[in-house]
């Protein structure tokens, strides 16, 4: 995916390319170029696509004032006119809707060939492309092999990532039911370079084990959190599906710790998809920090499991979710009333599955002395493996 703006400014001379209208649609992803004449193929089109239309089918201002709707509808990221022989001129009513609309209106003179610049296009769609992978591919073998420098130095530093920069990585979760819907990641990720391309400071992002990773170089932290914010609004905005969590990790000097801000990114995301807080930071993820800061796994495991085990069995082998009574019994300091209004339970039914859990864990849980260590068990199992399972 490619700049809109940056194509123009590199190509506009060449194609003698006009910009009319909608300039602050510029900062818009191009992922491809289609030659559209048919007001009723617009089914075909695809998002973020360049239209070129020689206005074969024109019929007068108002044609052409419902080609564009149709084609902002469809989520184009601009409109080519070849004029000269079909189209003449641009009527003020279509220039003011794409003002409007900030949805870029080009205009090409008749005797440029559109092969030739379609041909231009593509091609540095594919050499973007090219590039986004080979980044993609570095960075993801930075994750599991960090100290490997001379396998991954010289892509890095051809796209001008050095390797004693600072670095940030932030993970973007989206609506879990659609992770596998390609149509709808690839709608997200436009969505995401739409609102960030406008960045001074290198970075790259790709879909990482179904999750959006945004890598940032030299990014002031305060920008972060504030790019982040707007990140959030402009996707539940703009997707009705998109349901998004954000964790972030902390900044990190050198290429070789981004392990580091990548694990602490996964946590905080985890933290924010179990509370209330969509976009978490990890360096403000309170007891989460001190827990994944414990070098040894084992120790949190063994807690976890000798903690709560009783109420997983017996959820396991009843087919029970006294595990999320416990946790809301522990989250709302042991009032049955609250449990049972998040619940949408009576009382009576609380209470019962209160006095099965005191007998399965023989403790009480009257006390916050008592309560502590199970609360302590949530919050490992909020920062662990959804996969894990008593064994």
């Amino acid at each position: 995916m490619i700049n809109l703006q940056t194509v123009y400014e590199d190509t506009k001379y060449a194609f003698h390319l006009k910009l009319l209208a909608g300039n602050k649609g510029l900062s818009n992803i191009m992922n491809w170029v289609y030659l559209l004449e048919d007001i009723n193929n617009f089914s075909f089109l695809k998002e973020s696509e360049l239209i070129i239309t020689t206005g074969l089918g024109y019929s007068g201002e108002q044609w052409l004032i419902q080609f564009i709707k149709s084609l902002i509808g469809h989520h184009s990221c601009g409109l080519i006119i070849n004029n000269g022989k079909y189209i003449h001129s641009i009527p003020n009513s279509v220039i003011d809707l794409c003002n409007k609309e900030s949805f870029p209106l080009f205009t090409m003179p008749w005797d440029v060939h559109i092969a030739e610049l379609t041909r231009d296009y593509c091609t540095r769609i594919f050499h973007n492309e090219t590039i986004k992978q080979s980044l993609k591919d570095a960075f993801t073998y930075i994750l599991t092999k960090p100290e490997d420098t001379y396998t991954y130095e010289h892509t890095l530093k051809a796209h001008n990532f050095q390797l004693d920069s600072n670095y940030c990585c932030i993970l973007i979760n989206v609506a879990k039911q659609l992770q596998n819907n390609y149509a709808f990641l690839q709608h997200i990720e436009i969505l995401c370079r739409n609102n960030i391309n406008h960045l001074t400071y290198n970075y790259t992002l790709f879909y990482y084990k179904k999750r959006m990773m945004l890598i940032l170089q030299d990014s002031p932290k305060n920008d972060i959190v504030e790019l982040m914010k707007s990140l959030h609004i402009k996707l539940i905005k703009q997707s009705s599906n998109c349901q998004p969590y954000i964790g972030i990790g902390s900044i990190v000097k050198g290429v070789r710790n981004l392990t580091k801000s990548y694990q602490q990114a996964y946590a905080a995301l985890m933290v924010s998809m179990k509370g209330e807080h969509p976009i978490r930071l990890f360096d403000n993820i309170g007891i989460y920090k001190i827990l994944l800061s414990i070098k040894d796994m084992n120790i949190l495991e063994e807690y976890y499991k000798d903690i709560l085990s009783p109420i997983i069995v017996y959820d396991q082998a009843h087919k029970s979710d006294y595990l999320t009574t416990l946790r809301l019994y522990i989250k709302y300091n042991a009032s049955v009333q609250k449990v049972a209004d998040e619940t949408f339970s009576h009382r009576n039914t609380i209470n019962y599955r209160i006095r099965k859990i005191k007998e399965l864990l023989h403790s009480d849980l009257s006390t916050l002395e008592e309560r502590f260590p199970y609360q302590m068990a949530f919050y490992i199992l909020d920062i662990w493996d959804d996969n894990l399972v008593i064994q």
